[in-house]
């Protein structure tokens, strides 16, 4: 879907979360893209949810999460966003599906966005977008796609000296008394 046409789909409904939320003394919105690895990248602004989009710049699709990387993440060129056009802004739209206010600090709420480039088609590297896509394929071939994550986690009994020490290796599971 082109970006004026989620535009017209979404304008009204942010519209009237922007009253809505303002009215329960939202201040705040952190708005999420997520980026190539899955991972968030997020930015704080005054609360406003725009009908006209949000400027993304387009490096959040050319980075690699660096562990241990003294400057942060690496950043490498694509054709979207390279050292020759100066890594430039894209647009993004805020889904209101995903608008939430939170509970443990009702002042913020939290949203995230479609990607697009400047000229209103897709951005090629949301992964949000990208998925969307594959479900409206797979749904005109009659197939009725399904998703799902898995989480993966382990419950150990707390041991704060341990945790305090960085030996989180020697807590003991849940199960084992």
């Amino acid at each position: 879907m082109e970006f004026q046409d989620k535009v017209a789909e979404y304008g009204p409904r942010l519209e009237a979360l922007q009253e809505k939320l303002a009215l329960d003394g939202v201040e705040f919105i952190q708005v999420h893209t997520v980026d190539t690895s899955g991972a968030f990248r997020s930015k704080i602004t005054p609360l406003k949810l725009s009908r006209y989009g949000e400027a993304i710049n387009a490096i959040l699709y050319c980075v690699a999460h660096g562990d241990g990387q003294p400057m942060g993440d690496v950043a490498f060129a694509s054709p979207t966003a390279n050292e020759e056009n100066g890594f430039p802004n894209i647009k993004g739209i805020i889904d209101p599906a995903t608008v939430v206010q939170h509970g443990w600090k009702p002042e913020y709420a939290s949203a995230i966005t479609f990607s697009y480039m400047l000229d209103g088609s897709p951005c090629p590297y949301d992964p949000r977008g990208v998925l969307a896509r594959v479900e409206q394929r797979a749904a005109a071939l009659g197939y009725e796609p399904r998703f799902a994550l898995e989480y993966e986690f382990g419950i150990f009994h707390a041991d704060h000296d341990l945790m305090r020490a960085g030996r989180y290796r020697e807590l003991k599971p849940w199960a084992i008394r």
